[in-house]
């Protein structure tokens, strides 16, 4: 993973840390798997993860959609 991938993957974690209300712990579940993934190097798990929660997030958690979409964006540009 290059530097650039593995910072904004970094900062997707962090986003999703900070999320407080609804759809905080849901938040906070896929911000461990973020970390998980930056730790080991098994994205193939994130992103069928990722991809998994991206429309539940979507239709209930609009504003956490958009960091998820940002998430699967970093890990297509990085080419994993």
């Amino acid at each position: 993973m290059d530097e650039n991938t593995r910072a904004g993957l970094e900062e997707v974690a962090a986003e999703l840390d900070a999320h407080v209300g609804e759809g905080e712990e849901q938040a906070k579940e896929l911000s461990g798997h973020v970390r998980g993934a930056i730790e080991s190097g098994d994205h193939e798990s994130l992103k069928d993860k990722l991809m998994g929660d991206a429309v539940d997030f979507e239709i209930k958690h609009p504003d956490l959609a958009a960091v998820i979409e940002r998430a699967m964006a970093l890990l297509s540009g990085g080419g994993l």
